[in-house]
């Protein structure tokens, strides 16, 4: 017992340790000056920093503090690359000098969409000797999407190794974000997205391949759609859904149910569903299988979206079915 609370003591003082040298490493990197071209910048990394992950982080908060994602492009009609060549050797060439490229022009012009944000990093990267790769997949990020199974991958994103171990990046989502409202972008730097746990990131990013899951039982794109959607708030707390619970519910009677596996002893949970002016208290009770049930009352529109919140942030997106 002793043992594992050294073991606990020992991880949060490591996380906190960390913490106070991406602090450190932050503050250096956003008082760079301009630089006109990805080598220079990269020489100032690797005299700045000696470790992989330090050089990882800077090349992570450079790019997520300087780079802004095109809405403008991304607003036009895609228009698909073709290659002409004669050979397999031939056609790697072309790919490597479009993907150069298109991290210049990232880098020079300060704008991309995904596919330039995850092949500057791989650039960065391989410039200040990381070894980086890009990965493309498929993402969740709305309740609407739900269930909703579909192939064509929309989104890219980055895995490096450090240590012999490879982690898990998104340059473009921890940029900013696009106000629904005005359809501006706005910065805003996130670092949830920097190196997260792979079940974390498994939530919101299905990869092309499975291997870039990095988790020992790969799931497949239909269980990726039935899950429901997560805030980075969720895993911030003691608070465990169910595994059985999908993230589509069906009303049954006038009632639907949400099960957890766990609760939060110290924070109360609370609920809206889409049309809700205000929050409502959730309350849990023990089942005999010691699972924690809320069941509420629901009269509402046939479809609709159930939101959790712990300290009035959303943690929990739900898609409500009611059956006719």
């Amino acid at each position: 017992m002793k043992y594992t609370i050294f073991l606990l003591l020992l991880s949060i003082c490591h996380q906190f340790t960390w913490s106070q040298n991406y602090q450190l490493i932050d503050e250096k990197v956003y008082g760079y000056p301009v630089f006109n071209n990805i080598e220079t910048l990269s020489i100032r990394i690797q005299n700045d920093f000696k470790t992989d992950i330090e050089r990882t982080r800077a090349v992570f908060i450079w790019m997520a503090k300087n780079l802004e994602y095109d809405i403008n492009t991304s607003l036009k009609p895609k228009v698909k690359t073709t290659f002409f060549y004669s050979s397999q050797r031939n056609l790697k060439n072309q790919i490597r000098e479009y993907q150069e490229n298109l991290a210049t022009v990232a880098f020079s012009s300060r704008k991309a969409l995904c596919e330039g944000f995850s092949l500057l990093f791989v650039e960065l990267c391989h410039y200040v000797g990381l070894e980086a790769i890009q990965i493309n997949g498929v993402t969740k990020i709305s309740a609407t999407e739900i269930d909703v199974f579909r192939t064509v991958k929309d989104h890219a994103w980055n895995a490096v190794k450090i240590q012999n171990q490879w982690k898990l990046i998104d340059v473009t989502w921890s940029a900013g974000s696009r106000n629904l409202e005005t359809g501006v972008w706005q910065k805003d730097v996130d670092d949830y997205f920097f190196m997260t746990p792979p079940q974390q990131f498994l939530t919101s990013h299905y990869p092309e391949h499975k291997i870039w899951q990095l988790i020992k039982e790969p799931i497949t794109l239909s269980e990726f759609f039935e899950k429901p959607v997560f805030y980075k708030d969720y895993f911030k707390n003691e608070l465990i859904l169910s595994q059985n619970q999908k993230g589509v519910i069906e009303v049954s009677n006038n009632k639907i149910i949400v099960e957890f596996d766990k609760k939060d002893k110290n924070h109360d949970l609370y609920y809206t569903f889409s049309n809700d002016r205000y929050s409502k208290l959730l309350y849990l009770k023990k089942t005999k299988e010691k699972k924690y049930q809320a069941i509420l009352d629901y009269d509402g529109a046939p479809s609709n979206t159930l939101t959790l919140y712990l300290n009035n942030n959303p943690i929990i997106d739900f898609k409500i079915i009611a059956l006719k």
